[in-house]
């Protein structure tokens, strides 16, 4: 959108030709169309009043390259084939290379897109994770120490949790990779999970010594007792972010890969790198942990023990509760909900829907047996436009109809009164064959090459898929009433986010679905036993049904990011439960009567 100054100026327009002409010698730059192009082809460059009563003239270009009052012009760039965001993020360069002479003439600028929101969301990814990085680092050394008590064991868990960043820093960049709106996430994410089982393996040493055993005795049987929950707590937790990979949405599918990876390391590092630096950092025990490890804790379980059925009911209604909110999670696929209300791109979207035209797109494809050049198709199809355009968030409607007029006014001179159909089938003909011989009809991307299909585009004023869903039902209503032997069908922008949305329900069911299978599947090979994997289920399950519950009562959306909650939520929750059975078996085995182990 291109707004601040006369649009129509002669200085103005030079600065938009400039653009245009900086825009088309990109190689990441497939077409420019809008005022400058229009300017160019049509009139040279030259009188700049004919060219605004051209423009202004009928209603051709209004809600889209120029704005109702002519306040707004409108530039569209067309990407050429991008692989990678590297060549995305080259466009946008270009494009903003392109754009300089219009900001040094004055204008106000503002991009809309989705390529620009997703730069806009990565950029903000990559700053968001650096900037709480360090407020996670500093709260984890207070917790820490909090805990440990011992300045050597909270360095002894920072290094190894360091360690498992970098080795997977490393294997990202000789992926070749790079870091997208969601996988930017994962240093933080993984900081915070890679640290548990390292806590573990101290907690479970310290008490050793604090028990009477010699450090290197403490440090191995401390490994001996952690190391199998632990293995299955980090595999159980890959398999939770390995369930992601069955997601359409490749950000999801790199995360969960990403994350699983992540979590094969911090196990590697916390039994290989941990054991030996309890030795290297000569970490002590604290005075508090052989005489009181666990009492609150204990008392906890004990007033449970001696409640059971009041307990078991409390867990009962929260598991139905929460399968409830699981149901009634509303689901959105709008990127611009990530962003803050006063971010420049949801400022520049919001300003050029409502002043110039829609970001999004709706596709109308609709079938023209024979030739869509058939006058007895046009009424059928100018009823179809209007009804779509009178719906709300619809901008405007354009399709080869609106281009077959212009053709007809540009072909008996300028009066406006020449904008509309031709009288007869011979001299529609005649104008599209006028207009086929111009190397860039117009025709060939709303028309199908045979004739018998055109495609109409919606330009919508809303980014929500909320939206969409409403919008597109009201759509099918229209084209379920085109008369034989015309019919039609939805694509486009839109229609993909109303897909996406679709995706993410399907996503979280999937995923769920897979990780729940490989989480328990891990747990009964690693526990070999029936009965507690049967324990497990239900404190495992708990937690995510009841995420759920909150995400209801606090009406977040089930989206990009919301969607991996459960599958992550299933790995993660594990850890506690898998400590406390493989402790639980291995007192069984030394002897212990059941509610004593």
């Amino acid at each position: 959108g291109i707004s601040g100054k006369p649009i129509f100026d002669v200085a103005g327009l030079d600065a938009m030709v400039e653009s245009l002409r900086l825009l088309e010698s990109s190689r990441h730059v497939e077409r420019v169309s809008g005022i400058p192009q229009v300017f160019m082809d049509l009139f040279g460059g030259e009188d700049p009043e004919a060219f605004e009563d051209e423009i202004m003239g009928t209603p051709f270009y209004k809600g889209f390259f120029v704005s109702d009052d002519g306040s707004v012009a409108g530039l569209v760039v067309e990407p050429g084939e991008l692989e990678g965001s590297d060549a995305e993020d080259a466009f946008l360069a270009d494009v903003e290379a392109g754009l300089a002479p219009l900001r040094r003439y004055g204008y106000d600028v503002d991009l809309v897109g989705a390529m620009v929101i997703g730069a806009e969301l990565k950029r903000l990814s990559l700053e968001e994770s650096m900037r709480f990085f360090p407020v996670a680092l500093t709260v984890s050394l207070v917790i820490l120490l909090a805990l440990l008590r011992s300045v050597r064991a909270a360095a002894m868990v920072v290094l190894c949790g360091a360690s498992t960043i970098v080795l997977m820093l490393g294997t990202v960049v000789l992926s070749g990779r790079p870091l997208n709106v969601v996988t930017s996430s994962f240093p933080l994410i993984l900081w915070m999970l890679c640290l548990a089982n390292c806590i573990h393996l101290v907690t479970r040493c310290q008490f050793f010594m604090g028990g009477g055993c010699a450090r290197e005795d403490a440090v191995t049987r401390a490994v001996d007792e952690v190391i199998l929950p632990c293995f299955i707590s980090a595999v159980t937790t890959a398999f939770g972010f390995v369930s992601l990979a069955r997601s359409e949405l490749t950000p999801i599918r790199e995360f969960g890969v990403l994350m699983a990876v992540g979590m094969v390391y911090a196990f590697v590092v916390n039994m290989a790198l941990g054991s030996w630096l309890l030795g290297m950092f000569r970490v002590r025990s604290p005075r508090w942990v052989g005489a009181s490890d666990g009492a609150h804790f204990r008392r906890i379980g004990a007033w449970a023990m001696g409640r059971p059925w009041p307990v078991i009911a409390a867990f009962v209604g929260l598991v139905l509760v929460g399968v409830y909110s699981l149901t009634q999670v509303r689901t959105e696929a709008n990127s611009l909900s990530f962003l803050p209300e006063d971010s420049p791109v949801v400022r520049s979207f919001y300003k050029v829907t409502k002043s110039l035209t829609g970001a999004q797109t709706v596709e109308i494809v609709v079938d023209t047996p024979g030739t869509w050049l058939n006058p007895e198709y046009w009424g059928a199809i100018e009823e179809l436009r209007t009804a779509i355009e009178e719906m709300d968030a619809v901008r405007r409607v354009f399709g080869p109809l609106d281009y077959l007029r212009k053709i007809r006014q540009w072909d008996q001179g300028p009066d406006p009164e020449a904008y509309r159909l031709p009288d007869s089938r011979e001299e529609a003909e005649a104008l599209v064959a006028l207009a086929n011989d111009e190397e860039d009809s117009g025709f060939d991307r709303l028309v199908r090459a045979d004739g018998e299909q055109i495609r109409m585009t919606a330009l919508l004023t809303t980014a929500d898929a909320g939206d969409f869903f409403e919008l597109f039902r009201r759509m099918e209503e229209v084209l379920a009433r085109l008369p034989a032997p015309l019919s039609g069908e939805l694509t486009g922008s839109a229609a993909e986010a109303e897909h996406i949305t679709q995706v993410l329900v399907d996503s979280q069911r999937k995923s769920f679905s897979l990780a729940f299978v490989l989480v328990f599947a891990s747990m009964w090979a690693g526990l070999r036993s029936f009965r507690l994997l049967l324990v497990s289920v239900v404190p495992n399950i708990m937690p995510i049904l009841t995420t759920f519950s909150i995400m209801l009562l606090l009406d977040i959306p089930l989206d990009a990011g919301t969607v991996m909650v459960a599958s992550i939520a299933l790995g993660i929750a594990v850890d506690d439960t898998v400590h406390i059975l493989a402790g639980y078996r291995r007192h069984r085995r030394a002897g212990r009567a059941n509610l004593k182990a």
